[in-house]
């Protein structure tokens, strides 16, 4: 589709939009995000295009690489005494709610 028709079409879009805008406002206020999106896609543009390319560029690797050079992970144990208190908590029903009198 040439230039010049796609640029009458938003136009024309855009002014149909704005007239349903006075008859149902609600329903305009509800469409607009979509309507402005379509819009978009329709003349061509992406957004959000650029992001989608440089996460597609990435190698999976990378992440790997960049863990191993850093310090290495610490091992993440449970002390006994805390697991005894955790479950011991877990098993005890709520508090009772105080009588209002």
């Amino acid at each position: 589709m040439d230039r010049v028709l796609r640029i009458a079409l938003t136009v024309a879009a855009l002014l149909l939009f704005g007239a349903s805008a006075f008859v149902a406002t609600e329903f305009a206020l509800m469409a607009a995000p979509v309507f402005f999106i379509m819009l978009l896609l329709f003349n061509g543009v992406r957004p959000g295009e650029e992001l989608i390319e440089r996460y597609r560029r990435r190698t999976p690797d990378a992440a790997v690489r960049r863990r191993e050079r850093g310090r290495p992970l610490a091992p993440r144990t449970v002390l006994r005494h805390g697991r005894l208190v955790v479950s011991g908590l877990a098993m005890r029903p709520p508090p009772a709610a105080p009588h209002l009198s």
